[in-house]
């Protein structure tokens, strides 16, 4: 704020050409025009998994597994993250409890190093 930065509150895009954002308020719905040079949305965080359903219900392809943004958008690391956990449990046999179903391999340096 102390450097020129204003706060608009409960106001909704409704619309961006080249160098204007427009905005509604979320209470009366008036409108006002506002120069930007940049507009960056910060949108909600929903599945897209049309695809996924499509697929699921298709006899010709009797499992499908859904994985990524298709539960729920995330970050990149989630994405790398959920997709080599897919990897590594896709051929394996079911787990007891807790147990991951695949093999972990823990590496630890002898104490005579």
């Amino acid at each position: 704020l102390s450097h020129g930065v204003r706060l608009e509150t409960s106001r909704v895009v409704v619309g961006a050409t080249a160098g204007v954002v427009r905005t509604a308020c979320a209470v009366t719905d008036e409108e006002a025009e506002q120069a930007c040079d940049a507009l960056v949305l910060v949108t909600a965080r929903l599945p897209v998994d049309a695809l996924a359903d499509a697929l699921t219900v298709a006899p010709e392809h009797p499992v499908v597994g859904v994985i990524g943004d298709a539960w729920a958008p995330s970050t990149i690391a989630a994405a790398v993250w959920d997709g080599r956990r897919y990897a590594e449990e896709l051929d394996a046999p079911p787990s007891d409890g807790d147990a991951p179903p695949f093999k972990r391999e823990i590496v630890a340096l002898s104490a005579d190093v």
